[in-house]
């Protein structure tokens, strides 16, 4: 009896320490299935956290593709409308910004004088009350003396505006003194435009300067070159020229020739005498202290803007004289060409009493050494002889 009893204990103990070691085993693979469940767990995180850093990588490699730019709204003045040339190149330059900046910075622009006048701009921008412009030199002789060089150039619309940027920003000397100028007046230029080619319009025939002289003429400038050739001059206002003409007031103008068709002064001066001489300006003026306060990365952009610009209004010239000639064929307008040997002799002309203009504007305003310095540049580039304008 108790050898079977003791058989039992033990296959009892045999059975309890089987199941032990079941329960042992079980234990194991729980813990050893926890196990990989977490490093599974910690895997999949790990990963995702790989991606989203892949992912913010990506963001900033596509960002640096092109340069990030603080937000900035600025406004800007012009005293063209939307339909002249001056005002597209300045549109064109406002959507250059916002576009190669994408939309980070926005100007607001302000055509056809609706926020000042021309004569008014210089001061909107040096005040901060406006932050660009672009300036209509002449109206600021006595203050932007040197910029106010001889103006025209023979040759096309690239010539003048290659004139305009060599002393104005490539050559050291005069660079340095025209952006000293600007910079006593807290502005800074940023590039110019191109202005086409230069006529007079008449209500008379014209075929070459004999026909001008005895007529009254209208300059709003360089006045006494026409009086040295004979010329009964009139000073010129430009919102009086179509009814001027119109009423006999004046029997002929000199003018930029794509602007005499915008304004629609054909219809009532129908004959053009094409002068072959060119000229640019406008320049885009910016407030210094917004100029100064701006990252490079922001004053590149607008150098590059203004450079776009400048040649997208060499295309919107070259296109509008293109356009304006039909226009004024069509009209019935008679258009003649002044010979080479005329051309040269009013260019010469012009030009000599430019420079005794300037002279005289640079002694009053101080500035007679520095523009010297800009004549005889001037003078170099265009192939004129300053001596002999110094002589008489």
């Amino acid at each position: 009896m108790k050898k079977k009893l003791f058989s039992a204990l033990s296959l009892l103990l045999i059975v309890c320490l089987m199941l032990a070691l079941a329960g042992c085993g079980s234990s194991s693979d729980t813990a050893s299935n926890d196990s990989e469940s977490s490093q599974a767990a910690a895997a999949e995180e790990e990963s995702a956290d790989t991606q989203e850093e892949t992912a913010g990588e990506a963001d900033e490699t596509e960002q640096s593709d092109g340069t990030v730019y603080e937000e900035l709204s600025l406004t800007a003045t012009t005293s063209f409308s939307t339909t002249e040339d001056g005002g597209k190149n300045f549109q064109y330059f406002c959507d250059y910004i916002e576009e190669h900046s994408n939309g980070a910075i926005t100007i607001e622009l302000y055509t056809g004088g609706t926020l000042c006048s021309s004569s008014e701009e210089l001061n909107m921008v040096a005040s901060g009350a406006v932050d660009m412009a672009a300036l209509a030199t002449t109206q600021f002789l006595d203050t932007l003396t040197l910029l106010n060089f001889p103006t025209m150039v023979l040759g096309d619309e690239q010539t003048a505006l290659d004139y305009y940027n060599y002393l104005t920003f490539e050559n050291e000397e005069t660079a340095a003194l025209i952006a000293d100028e600007a910079a006593a007046n807290n502005v800074k230029y940023l590039g110019f435009q191109a202005g086409g080619t230069t006529c007079w319009l008449s209500t008379k025939t014209l075929t070459c300067i004999d026909d001008i002289k005895g007529i009254k003429f209208g300059a709003a400038q360089n006045q006494n070159a026409f009086l040295s050739l004979g010329v009964d001059v009139v000073s010129l206002s430009l919102p009086d020229g179509y009814e001027n003409l119109s009423r006999g007031v004046l029997d002929a103008v000199t003018m930029s020739f794509n602007p005499t068709v915008a304004m629609k002064w054909y219809e009532v001066a129908t004959n053009y005498l094409m002068l072959g001489t060119y000229v640019a300006g406008n320049p885009f003026t910016i407030n210094l202290d917004v100029w100064n306060a701006m990252p490079e990365s922001t004053q590149a952009l607008f150098e590059e803007a203004a450079k776009a610009t400048a040649a997208y209004s060499l295309e919107l010239a070259r296109d509008g004289y293109e356009t304006n000639m039909n226009t004024v064929l069509d009209a019935g307008c008679t258009v003649s060409y002044i010979s080479e040997e005329e051309g040269e002799l009013w260019y010469s002309t012009m030009y000599k009493y430019q420079v005794i203009d300037c002279r005289s504007v640079a002694e009053s305003a101080g500035k007679a050494d520095e523009m010297e310095t800009v004549l005889a540049a001037a003078a170099e580039y265009v192939g004129i002889d300053l001596s002999a304008i110094e002589t008489e």
